[in-house]
């Protein structure tokens, strides 16, 4: 089909810039390639909610390879990363349910992904928006004995009409009387992107669990990092879930003389 990657943009896509990694210490001229949970995170126009934590791989204890001579004979030598530990994390209310996205430095996206794509957004009108609907609830709500609907109407009508920009009032409902409702929701990027959250009933048939285990330093000489159990298990318990990634042809994997 003409819409399917190849094999080289599906490989590429989970390219990162080793300076979001720190790998750029292991050499002159380093691209990280991150699979795995790593590949999970996607991104989006409008939204980002998780963020990279870069000093989580400085301060993460980091470890070298043992053996005297003999280390330069194994097997194991060069072929993981001492820089390991690289973090996200949410510097804002993110609830249940909700998919996570961050800003990989493409800008913005020509992806339909949004359910309003008349004006693109970004974060920062979602951030400013919500500023602009916190002040309007609060007027609304302090002049409620002052204020007829009529005037609360034609308030409201000149600020998304005159005073703001098309993009920050196509962020906002048609009628302020929406505006509770949509701070209620979590904001206008629920507002306007309501498919990035599913329900309980949703997570619950398809979610897994992932944190059953946990990163830490191989008990195999040399091996890197291994995954160590966080919990108990019994037997054909479903340990955890990974993405893979499907190459249709090996050649893609070939190593060239650059």
């Amino acid at each position: 089909k003409q819409d399917e990657k190849s094999d080289e943009e599906i490989v590429t896509s989970n390219f990162w810039t080793s300076f979001n990694t720190l790998g750029q210490f292991e050499g002159d001229d380093v691209t990280t390639f991150v699979t795995g949970l790593g590949s999970l995170l996607q991104e989006h126009p409008s939204i980002v909610n998780a963020f990279w934590d870069p000093p989580n791989v400085l301060f993460h204890q980091q470890f070298q390879e043992e053996g005297g001579k003999d280390k330069e004979m194994h097997p194991g030598r060069g072929a993981y990363s001492t820089y390991n530990h690289v973090t996200f994390s949410t510097r804002q209310f993110v609830p249940a349910g909700m998919e996570l996205f961050i800003d990989i430095g493409k800008g913005p996206s020509d992806r339909n992904i949004g359910d309003n794509e008349e004006v693109l957004q970004n974060r920062f009108d979602h951030n400013r928006a919500d500023e602009i609907l916190d002040h309007m609830v609060s007027f609304f709500t302090n002049h409620e004995s002052k204020l007829t609907e009529q005037s609360k109407t034609d308030i409201y009508d000149f600020l998304t009409n005159d005073v703001m920009g098309a993009t920050l009032s196509s962020l906002l409902p048609q009628a302020h009387d929406k505006l509770q409702a949509i701070k209620d929701m979590g904001g206008t990027t629920l507002y306007k992107n309501p498919r990035v959250l599913v329900d309980q009933e949703w997570l619950d048939m398809h979610g897994h669990c992932i944190d059953n285990i946990v990163p830490q330093r191989s008990t195999i000489v040399n091996a890197g990092m291994g995954a160590f159990a966080k919990r108990s298990f019994t037997k054909g318990e479903v340990v955890t879930i990974l993405p893979l990634l499907f190459i249709a042809d090996k050649k893609n994997l070939d190593m060239k003389q650059v």
